[in-house]
């Protein structure tokens, strides 16, 4: 990747530069070696001298022709700069690979692959992706498209998805266009969103079930949202630290837009990262509740559960707020919501090195104790039924495929339901992504 941030030593002997090979990055010393330097060769002849042949003399035959000064004086190629011409982003729009995905859960497998691209100056950018289910003899899919060139950024996404629920099967078939509008500082940072959601729903029942057809909702939104941040990242964080960041959100369905019903919906996420302890340490502590009205068909419903990630994205979804590790997304839910997580996470190890050229670069080894608390439910709070859970994770943080940040982690939590409906004790979980 060439010599980068290079100095020459105050006795001019020595130069000193960063470098990069499958160890990572590294200091380099190279001395100058003065003595080897060689004198620059003799300048190009005028045009009244005519041209010169690879031996310095001047070809027999022929009257003597200016020198082109686009032309190399030994093999005569022309190295003359093309003519500009208009930009074309074709040229460089082709997908240069592809990832397996796989996911399990509730007796539920997919197995697919996705890939992206984008042009060389980034004014365009896509990704798409498709997975085969067992619950379904359609696959699933998805695709988006972002057009960055112009300020807001415009993107549009199309999906197709299947899920196992109680009793049957649905189908959820959705399209997406909107802008975003981001005020970058310095320091700290503002995006401005705002799209219009286009959703229909099939639920098709199991034979042994009790329902009757296939009903079929749809569920057309306009969306709104604000985030701001001032979360920072260092090249050996393992985590956000000296910041924080604000997330508000707004679905609001309408007949007027389609949909078959009235409703809205309403999130709002804070993220605090102040350091505390070693250098990287740091005390990480999130909190967000939601909040849904409206027709009962087409009202939002959130899970206050689930392992994470929690990515620091807008999210309009069910799963929004959700985050009590150990419990079942599905074992939580209600219209309203409310989660409040602490994590103190330290650095173990700085691996720092990859093997060969293999696509997988190790970085860091680190581990964090946390606490999560909170409940989703319909109508009024039940404080009394609060659920809770502690424990331990121990993640890796990896480049994959050269290109892609990765954190896989790995954690134990003992969960604690004050109701008693949901069963207490120890969860193992894993998780790709850090939990927030």
């Amino acid at each position: 990747a060439g010599a980068q941030a290079p100095d020459v030593s105050p006795d001019g002997r020595t130069i000193v530069y960063v470098g990069y090979t499958v160890e990572g990055y590294d200091l380099f010393v190279m001395p100058i070696g003065r003595e080897e330097w060689t004198a620059p060769g003799p300048p190009l002849p005028s045009a009244s001298a005519g041209v010169l042949d690879p031996g310095g003399n001047r070809p027999s035959g022929g009257p003597a022709r200016a020198p082109d000064p686009g032309e190399d004086r030994v093999s005569g190629r022309s190295n003359r700069a093309q003519v500009a011409q208009p930009y074309s982003p074709r040229g460089t729009l082709a997908p240069r690979y592809w990832l397996p995905e796989v996911e399990y859960g509730d007796n539920t497998l997919k197995i697919g692959a996705l890939t992206s691209g984008f042009d060389v100056l980034g004014r365009h950018a896509y990704s798409t992706s498709a997975q085969w289910t067992n619950i379904s003899g359609r696959p699933d899919w998805s695709a988006g498209y972002t057009y960055d060139r112009l300020w807001p950024t415009i993107f549009a996404v199309a999906s197709s998805e299947t899920s196992r629920l109680a009793g049957g099967v649905l189908r959820e078939e959705a399209g997406e266009a909107g802008f975003s509008l981001p005020f970058r500082r310095v320091r700290q940072g503002q995006t401005v969103f705002a799209s219009f959601r286009g959703q229909r729903n099939r639920f098709s029942c199991d034979e042994t079930a009790e329902c009757e057809g296939a009903p079929s909702q749809v569920r057309n939104a306009a969306r709104l949202g604000w985030m701001f941040s001032s979360a920072r990242e260092y090249g050996y964080s393992i985590s956000a630290q000296d910041g924080f960041s604000v997330m508000v959100a707004t679905e609001h369905v309408r007949r007027a837009l389609g949909a078959d019903g009235a409703a809205d919906s309403a999130t709002v996420e804070f993220r605090l990262f102040p350091r505390l302890g070693g250098r990287h340490s740091v005390l990480a502590v999130r909190g967000g509740a939601g909040f849904a009205s409206g027709d009962r068909d087409v009202r939002r419903r959130f899970t206050a559960a689930g392992n994470g990630p929690k990515r620091a994205v807008l999210d309009f979804d069910s799963d929004a707020i959700g985050l009590l590790r150990g419990f079942h997304e599905r074992d939580i839910v209600g219209d309203r919501a409310a989660v409040l997580n602490v994590d103190y996470r330290v650095p173990l190890v700085r691996i720092e090195r990859g093997h060969g050229t293999w696509p997988l670069f190790l970085r860091t080894i680190h581990g964090s104790l946390f606490a999560d608390v909170g409940n989703a439910w319909f109508g009024r709070s039940p404080w009394r039924a609060l659920k809770s859970a502690i424990g331990a994770e121990l993640s890796l943080d990896a480049v994959v495929g050269y290109y892609s940040p990765t954190t896989f982690a790995a954690g134990v939590a003992w969960r604690h339901d004050r109701s008693g409906q949901l069963a207490g004790g120890p969860a193992v979980y894993a998780r790709i992504g850090r939990a927030f």
